[in-house]
């Protein structure tokens, strides 16, 4: 039992016990009815413990996770990489990812370099760097075990 439940338990006895000690001893059908009112209430509180100690019992019992991830299906995204040191090394990369509930991930991605203006259907040249490039696919896969 946990100390919460053992306090009371201990609690409920002495209120038993003061109660008990509290009924004058006048009349005995005043007694035996103290004394089916006081079962009750004692069994009243004995649920009351049982249900504690289970609610406690189950609370203690983590549910075990395989570690994978619970929102599976489709995302999008960007990477803009901003070259401080050289403006026209600025790239710009799209990507799809699709996660599976096994907690695989296929990523299809596309980057390329877009040089001080983000504008992928830009053409000409940049500082003397050509934006006439059709930039670089990936295609990427993981597995999860």
């Amino acid at each position: 039992m946990s100390k919460t439940a053992t306090q009371r338990g201990l609690t409920a006895i002495a209120a038993i016990v003061f109660l008990f000690l509290a009924i004058p001893a006048s009349a005995e059908t005043d007694l035996e009815n103290r004394i089916q009112m006081l079962e009750q209430e004692l069994k009243l509180i004995r649920e009351q413990l049982q249900s504690g100690v289970k609610s406690a019992q189950e609370s203690t019992t983590a549910p075990k996770k395989k570690g994978f991830s619970t929102l599976p299906g489709w995302s999008a995204g960007y990477r803009y990489n901003f070259d401080a040191d050289d403006n026209s090394a600025t790239r710009l990369r799209l990507f799809l990812k699709r996660k599976s509930l096994a907690g695989s991930i296929v990523k299809l991605a596309w980057e390329r370099q877009t040089g001080t203006i983000p504008n992928f259907f830009k053409t000409g040249t940049i500082d003397g760097n050509s934006l006439n490039k059709f930039g670089t696919f990936y295609i990427e896969q993981e597995y999860k075990f």
